[in-house]
Order: C-alpha cells, then sequence, then structure tokens
C-alpha cells in the first residue's frame, strides 16, 4: 500500500521567567545572572492517514534546550497529551540538547533541585506547541542528507595510568552531521528539518541562560532556510564528547559566549553545506514504536545495616541512604534503563537511550544498521553515565567518579554492555516485544 506521511511543528520559547540556579557545573552558585541567548523547545508531530483526515497512527517527539527532558518531570503535560490525543509511551520521544546552561530538569537523585515553577511554564509552553503542531499537520516528503562537523573531541585521556578529562584526538568520535528535510508535497518548500550531530554543550561556564552551540546552529539554519522553517537538535551519544576548546598547554578551558557563536556558525554552515548536495529520498512505511526497559546491575552494593545508618547522615549522602532503603531489596542492585524506537521513513529510526550514554555505543548503532539508525541520548531522562566495558576497567569519570551525582551506589557491571548492545539491537528488529 502507499503511504503518506503529515508532519507538523512549532517552537516555544521556554526560557525561565525569573533567576533559577542552572544545571551542569558544580562551580556555579546562586541564581542565573543573566540571558545571552533564549531557551526553546521544538515539538515535531508525525500522523500517518490511510484516508481523508483518517488517522492510523501519531507519534511526537519534543525537543528542548534543557540538560534532561523527561515524562515524569513534566507530569501535567505527559497526562494532557495522553487524555487530549491518546500520546503516551513509546509513541512519544523527549530528546535534551543537554545544554549545561539551562535550568534543572533531571529527575532521580537530582530532582529536588527542579523548580516546580519552571516546569510548569514548560509544561504549559510545550502543550500550546502541541496544540500548534496538530494545526500545522501538512503532507511532506522526506529527504536525508549527511555532512561532517569536527568542533567536538573525545574528551578521556590516559595521563600516568589514570584516565582524566583532557583532549585525546585519537580517541572514538562522530562527527557526522546528518540533516533530514522535510518537505511540504504541496510546493516543495521546507517545513521542518532534523539535524543529529553529537557533542556536549559545555563550551561555557558562565552563570547565564544559554542555549548554547545547537542554538546558534539551528538560528542560523532558520534563518538562511527562511519560510518559517524550524530546524531541530537531536543529541547524539555525547557522553564521552566535548567541544574542543584546547589551550596552548593541551588541556581543555571554557570559553564564553564568543566560543558558542563560533562553533554554532561551524555546525549551522556544516548543515548548510550538507543541505546543497543532491539528497537521498526515503520511501516513507508504517509507522511503528516499541520500547523495552532493562536492568544494569551495579557491582556491589551496601547491605541493609550499612544503608540504615546512612539514612541518618546529613544532607545528599543521607537522601541516597533513604532512596536505596525505599527500594526492594532486588531492585537495589540494578538501575533500570528505557530504550525507546521510532521508526518515521525508511532510513529514518530513532533509537533513543535515557542516559549519559558514551559515543561508541552510538558508533555501535551506526554501524549494525547503516544509514538507518540515529542514536539519541539524553532522552525520556537521564538516568547514569553509560560507560563502556572497557572504560569501567579504566576508571575515569564517566565510569567511576560520576556515580554518586546520579545516586548510584557503585560502578555498574561490565556486563552492561552486552546488555544495552543486545537490547539496541532487539529493540530496532522488534525482537523485544
Amino acid at each position: 500500500m502507499g503511504y503518506e506521511l503529515w508532519f507538523g511543528v512549532a517552537k516555544v520559547d521556554i526560557t525561565p521567567e525569573v533567576p533559577v540556579p542552572l544545571a551542569g557545573f558544580a562551580f556555579r552558585s546562586g541564581p542565573y545572572e543573566g540571558i545571552t541567548r533564549s531557551l526553546y523547545a521544538k515539538v515535531s508531530l508525525f500522523q500517518q492517514k490511510a484516508a481523508a483526515d483518517q488517522p492510523v497512527a501519531t507519534t511526537l517527539v519534543v525537543q528542548a534546550d534543557l540538560i534532561a527532558l523527561a515524562a515524569e518531570e513534566i507530569p501535567g503535560f505527559a497526562a494532557e497529551i495522553e487524555q487530549r490525543y491518546g500520546l503516551s509511551g513509546a509513541s512519544v520521544i523527549y530528546n535534551a540538547t543537554h545544554t549545561h546552561s539551562g535550568p534543572h530538569m533531571r529527575g532521580g537523585a537530582a530532582s529536588s533541585k527542579v523548580n516546580r515553577d519552571y516546569s510548569k511554564l514548560v509544561e504549559s509552553r510545550l502543550l500550546q506547541a502541541v496544540e500548534q503542531a496538530f494545526a500545522s499537520l501538512e503532507s511532506v516528503k522526506v529527504e536525508k542528507v549527511v555532512g561532517n562537523c569536527s568542533i567536538g573531541i573525545h574528551r578521556r585521556k590516559e595521563v600516568n595510568g589514570e584516565f582524566v578529562m583532557a583532549p585525546n584526538p585519537a580517541g572514538p568520535n562522530d562527527q557526522e552531521v546528518t540533516v533530514i528535510r522535510f518537505n511540504r508535497i504541496t510546493d516543495g518548500t521546507t517545513k521542518g528539518i532534523f539535524v543529529h550531530f553529537t557533542c556536549h554543550p559545555t563550551t561555557t561556564g558562565d552563570n547565564l541562560i544559554s542555549s548554547e552551540y545547537p542554538g546558534v546552529a539551528m538560528e542560523r539554519v532558520e534563518q538562511s532556510l527562511g519560510g518559517g522553517a524550524i530546524a531541530t537538535f537531536l543529541q547524539g551519544c555525547c557522553g564521552d564528547i566535548r567541544p574542543n576548546l584546547t589551550s596552548s598547554d593541551g588541556q581543555f578551558f571554557r570559553g564564553d559566549d564568543s566560543d558558542v557563536c563560533r562553533l554554532g556558525a561551524a555546525l549551522g554552515d556544516a548543515v548548510l553545506a550538507a543541505l546543497k548536495q543532491e539528497p537521498q529520498s526515503l520511501p516513507l512505511c508504517a509507522l511503528e514504536v516499541r520500547d523495552v526497559t532493562i536492568r544494569l546491575p551495579y557491582q556491589s552494593v551496601p547491605d541493609e545495616a550499612t544503608l540504615r545508618e546512612g539514612a541518618e547522615l546529613p544532607g545528599y549522602d543521607g537522601e541516597l541512604n533513604r532512596a536505596w532503603l525505599a527500594q526492594s531489596a532486588e531492585d537495589r542492585n540494578f538501575m533500570p534503563m528505557r530504550l525507546a524506537y521510532m521508526k518515521l521513513a525508511e532510513g529514518l529510526e530513532l533509537v533513543a537511550l535515557n542516559g549519559e550514554v558514551v559515543v561508541q555505543y552510538g558508533l555501535y548503532l551506526k554501524q549494525q544498521f547503516p544509514d538507518a539508525v540515529l542514536p539519541l541520548a539524553y532522552s525520556n531522562g537521564v538516568v547514569a553515565y553509560i560507560p563502556t566495558a572497557a572504560q569501567l576497567i579504566e576508571g575515569g569519570y564517566e565510569a567511576r567518579d560520576s556515580i554518586k551525582l546520579f545516586g548510584m551506589p557503585s560502578p555498574f557491571r561490565r556486563d552492561i554492555e552486552a546488555l544495552i548492545r543486545d537490547a539496541a539491537v532487539g529493540l530496532v528488529r522488534g525482537k523485544n516485544e
């Protein structure tokens, strides 16, 4: 049978209206001191129709200039779109750019830092965006082009037998820029584009609101395309990739907004250069969604007596021990990780993972499903850093030093890599159902 894809898209401002603390860097203190560039959310709606005005499937991609985004942190939005439109579960993917210059929105061990007034603002603005996206539905064709951008670099390097955060040009990286173009059937003009790229938005640590380099890049693309086209940035598996800001002594440094603008312009120009290529037309197909939750084992867990003793500690340590005690003895041994799959066209398949996933997993999925799968980290929340088996042996920030930040009792076991790879491949192939 022939397929027809209808696409609606909307963009809303989600900049906080009052100063709140920013997420991403522990060295910051107090609420933000100013706004360098506004934060936005983009809602992309896909609907497949078998006959006139007869929807047979609807999916939603919600993307935001935030450190993380999940239904649990905006429950009013999740409940409302399910009640109004029947959209829930794997039919909705939440993807964050992971900017470190926006408010706290990561749940789990950091949920107490989320400003509930701000999350209510995000809820209401996203509901407006969904309404606008439904109102703007148009029949589209889908095209793909692929470019390259070198602003990111591997950030793990062995120095004197220890793995530290330092520029490592020899380390694994993903410099591919995949651009998906949604063009109106009526006149061929561009209604919206997806830009998939892989790099931490950690250019600057200034205590200022900023959509970071992805925001600069998407604004540059939107201005160039014109006609109201909306550009949506989809973050890849950038857990160990960061902007290549390297000093003369070979160390990383934090930049300022001029560096944000420079890196964003480089990515924007890479997208525009790719769009000049002859595109690959993607055949339409039945929309597909599914998800699976796996359990990632910890290396060790404190016993009941130790947890009860720790629960009496003040501050964050006490909170963590009380949270572990609230779980069953079995559940304490694992971190749940959710993977979601969404197929929008032949050659356009999204695999969303709710963690700070290192680049090797993204490269693996691209290798397994060439010219088809776009791996999205920071999707549907962020449970923890997801390192490889080798990194768990090596140590370093992603494997060990970050575990307390995510409320983990110990690092993961090395077999998580095989568990995640198998689950992701099975999800794409539909074998997890």
